[in-house]
């Protein structure tokens, strides 16, 4: 959104925007916010989604149950649904990238040690 006051320039709303070319990076650790953000980044096409398939678990979790070994039990609360609120928007789903890039640091470690 571009807001403008009288006798000023227009002005980015949010201030932090940014404007222009987007890629976003993903990879198969990508869970919580960093899935829905990625999902969002796609579903409102800002841009390619570059890495690996994400881990899909977007269900919020608050509070915890002890257990008597001193463990505990982390039970889901909360998750998101569509604006037409008739399915659940994204969570259990994982986000595939436009791009798929294998990055495997051994392998790049290496394929540079040999050349």
């Amino acid at each position: 959104m571009v807001g403008i006051a009288r006798n000023a320039a227009p002005s980015y709303d949010p201030g932090g925007t940014q404007v222009g070319p987007k890629v976003m990076l993903l990879d198969e650790f990508s869970a919580s916010d960093g899935d829905i953000v990625a999902y969002r980044f796609k579903q409102h096409k800002l841009g390619p989604v570059v890495g690996k398939r994400s881990w899909g678990g977007v269900v919020g979790i608050r509070g915890t149950l002890p257990l008597l070994d001193g463990g505990y039990l982390n039970k889901p609360e909360f998750s998101r649904y569509d604006l037409e609120g008739k399915e659940w928007d994204h969570g259990g789903r994982r986000v595939e990238p436009d791009i798929y890039v294998e990055n495997d640091p051994s392998k790049e470690f290496t394929a540079k040690t040999n050349s």
